[in-house]
């Protein structure tokens, strides 16, 4: 059976219903792989937005494998980008490829790569951390390093707590009383605020301007993919703690959040993961274990650590001498 790439329009609706099936079955669902979700970032981010597709010859309109990308011109250059707070990209594969396909190299991962290097000069991807088998990238000489992120099962409030450490345990109990938590559907100025404070206490610039990334909040919480919470002081009536969950309907994700120093961000999880668990979320995402300090309050919680890849190439012999040259 033989597999092409084609380049495909976001904008035909025969191609949104083809996308959307594959979403459904993939082990690579996340919301950060919804239309709505790239849309949304494309327009506020000013970034351009392809669609390529992996089909058969015979079912054309059922994607075998497809990757909406981020990309914007570099000089002369295509090269696609991950953006701020995006810690997967959009790469779905279906659920059938069997090994011999992978080692004939007609797997519709490694058609779908092909595709992609036909398109831009240079490529990163942030591959869904269920693509264990990345032999297709590396024998197309990709360069591949392991990232890690903590995840947790949604189980009831005492199971959940009973994993987290002595001392967040001990940190979410002498400070419950002390917080109001409430979910709103206008914090988005709140929780981005927060999280700017966070990051400037770190020394670290924001990855994204803060206008634009209101925006896209605010426009996924209107469709439903975005649940706003905060942490607010019973005795000051001020938000200590904010996070905006994004969410596919199985998966929560610690997208973007922030809070000043002390108990409120423990306390918000703590009262957060078993709301989210009630109202039919299997799993929740902590989004990262890539900093030490940040990796260790994760870890404190329960999380198991799970490693996902970034792959990147340069298809361009000059664009490769000027990496080999420049990279840090």
């Amino acid at each position: 059976m033989e597999r092409k790439y084609r380049i495909l329009s976001v904008e035909d609706a025969v191609v949104r219903e083809a996308w959307q099936r594959l979403w459904e079955k993939s082990p690579q669902r996340s919301p950060f792989s919804t239309l709505a979700f790239a849309e949304a970032v494309s327009r506020h981010f000013g970034l351009d937005l392809s669609l390529i597709g992996v089909s058969s010859e015979c079912r054309e309109r059922v994607l075998e494998a497809g990757a909406l990308l981020f990309h914007r011109k570099r000089g002369p250059y295509r090269e696609t980008v991950v953006p701020p707070f995006t810690p997967y990209s959009a790469v779905l594969l279906d659920d059938t490829t069997d090994g011999a396909a992978v080692h004939d190299r007609q797997s519709p991962f490694e058609v779908l790569l092909s595709g992609i290097e036909s398109q831009f000069g240079r490529i990163v991807l942030h591959l869904f951390p269920s693509v264990t088998d990345v032999r297709p990238a590396s024998w197309r000489s990709w360069r591949v390093r392991p990232l890690f992120s903590y995840t947790i099962p949604l189980d009831p409030e005492e199971t959940l707590i009973a994993r987290w450490s002595e001392s967040a345990r001990r940190t979410f109990k002498k400070g419950r009383e002390a917080f109001i938590i409430s979910e709103e559907t206008d914090l988005s100025e709140t929780i981005v605020g927060l999280s700017a404070q966070s990051y400037e206490r770190h020394r670290r610039g924001y990855p994204a301007e803060i206008e634009a990334i209101r925006r896209v909040m605010d426009e996924l919480c209107e469709q439903q993919l975005v649940r706003l919470f905060v942490a607010r002081s019973k005795s000051e009536g001020e938000p200590k703690a904010g996070l905006a969950v994004l969410h596919d309907g199985k998966t929560g994700y610690y997208w973007i959040a922030g809070s000043l120093p002390g108990d409120a961000m423990t306390v918000l999880l703590g009262c957060v993961l078993p709301r989210l668990r009630a109202d039919g979320l299997e799993r929740f995402d902590f989004v990262g274990a890539n900093t030490p300090s940040i990796a260790e309050f994760k870890r404190r919680l329960g999380a198991e650590l799970v490693p996902y890849y970034r792959a990147e190439k340069e298809t361009r012999p000059e664009l490769r001498l000027l990496y080999r040259l420049f990279r840090p």
